[in-house]
């Protein structure tokens, strides 16, 4: 089987929920291609999601290494840094990765999230409203917008 069959098998697997057999497929397609950015990827997701954030942020390194603009390994960089509480680091990321890609309503919600905790309250507002045009039935983004809104109204 080849790097890209296996990367195919790793997504249906995580689709379906089967988290260990994705992360098998993920990795046997990189021990296949070594520079297999989609794959390292994918891999590094499904890891911060188990809470493997050392493992994870290595596998987002790799991506980064392979292809350096590479911005869904950017966010995820954000994503980890912000579930390590290192807000500074993710929005280092979210900051580089929206130079490279601005059509990512996730990314756009949790930047506004680490902004928001570092007392940028405008331009949090401001990034969930984009998070929310972007994609306008995002419960978790319009929750976001509401609770900031109601603390700032609590002021």
């Amino acid at each position: 089987m080849n790097h890209l069959a296996h990367y195919k098998l790793a997504l249906a697997m995580a689709d379906l929920g089967e988290m260990p057999d994705a992360v098998r497929h993920y990795r046997e397609a990189i021990s296949i291609n070594k520079n297999f950015a989609h794959a390292h990827n994918g891999l590094g997701h499904l890891l911060m999601i188990q809470g493997k954030y050392e493992e994870a942020l290595y596998q987002f390194e790799e991506t980064l290494r392979i292809r350096p603009d590479f911005a869904p390994a950017m966010k995820n960089m954000g994503d980890v840094r912000l579930r390590q509480g290192k807000t500074d680091e993710a929005i280092d990321f979210y900051r580089r990765a929206i130079l490279h890609e601005i059509e990512d309503s996730e990314l756009f919600n949790n930047y506004g999230v680490a902004l928001f905790m570092k007392g940028q309250k405008e331009s949090a507002i401001r990034n969930i409203r984009e998070a929310i045009r972007l994609k306008a039935d995002y419960g978790e983004a319009q929750d976001n917008l509401r609770k900031i809104l109601n603390q700032l109204q609590g002021e």
